[in-house]
């Protein structure tokens, strides 16, 4: 099956990659940076150089794939602008050059959670919930979701929660170095429930998502079935790494 990945060289879209490439298909990435893909070029992954801005790029990219997997994100900026004319924008220009070519099978976007927004203490959140998010970036996974429902294209959007696990850079790593050196802050008393899957599992969703028929102008949660707090999460990487007694600080 022919594949394009957008966030090939981030976190969740290598691993994607990886198992995408795994189970034999032919797999494109949209590219920022050659250099920095060069280990994709060198396992046969066809590289398009070109950013979610560059409408060109996009149509080359697009052009003849089975299944797009929509990875790429912002998940820092300065102002919602910003977040917006990443994940809102880019999504709609991906989509559009999708559009242009009459559709691929499956247009799958790795939203987040934090779209739907926080759910009250004990009710976890699931699909056909009201959306209320707080943040800059979720109201931005949001508009991007928005994009594809008005678009005729069959999509499949997930929205994983905190993702862990090998590469990360950014998730939790600040945790581990918190934990390293034996106090972590948490949110208020440590109670806030957490949702967590490991980016394996991820890929793995999101493959089936590509994939499976019937999941088509749909929107799924995808995390582990386990509820952790935050305090319980930080003394969960402590016992892991070595420090089981490290000392929360509350914020």
């Amino acid at each position: 099956m022919k594949a394009l990945v957008t966030g090939a060289t981030g976190f969740v879209g290598g691993h994607l990659v990886d198992r995408l490439l795994a189970r034999g298909d032919t797999v494109t990435a949209l590219v920022r940076s050659l250099e920095r893909a060069a280990p994709l070029a060198a396992r046969g992954v066809v590289l398009v150089p070109g950013d979610l801005h560059d409408l060109e790029a996009l149509r080359t990219a697009t052009r003849d794939q089975a299944v797009v997997y929509h990875a790429a994100a912002l998940t820092g900026a300065v102002d919602e602008a910003e977040f917006n004319r990443a994940n809102r924008d880019g999504t709609a220009n991906v989509a559009r050059a999708c559009v242009e070519h009459g559709g691929p099978t499956r247009f799958v976007l790795v939203s987040s959670m934090a779209a739907g927004g926080p759910a009250p203490h004990g009710q976890p959140r699931v699909e056909g919930g009201e959306d209320h998010p707080v943040t800059m970036y979720g109201r931005s996974k949001l508009a991007s979701e928005q994009v594809l429902r008005e678009l005729p294209l069959d999509w499949t959007i997930l929205r994983p929660p905190t993702v862990y696990g090998p590469r990360d850079r950014e998730n939790l790593l600040a945790v581990f170095r918190a934990a390293r050196v034996g106090i972590a802050p948490v949110f208020g008393d440590g109670s806030m429930e957490l949702s967590l899957i490991h980016v394996g599992d991820l890929a793995r969703a999101i493959l089936a998502a590509g994939t499976t028929a019937g999941l088509g102008r749909r929107h799924f949660y995808v995390n582990h079935p386990e509820i952790v707090t935050s305090a319980g999460l930080v003394r969960a990487i402590g016992e892991a790494i070595g420090q089981p007694r490290v000392r929360l600080l509350p914020v």
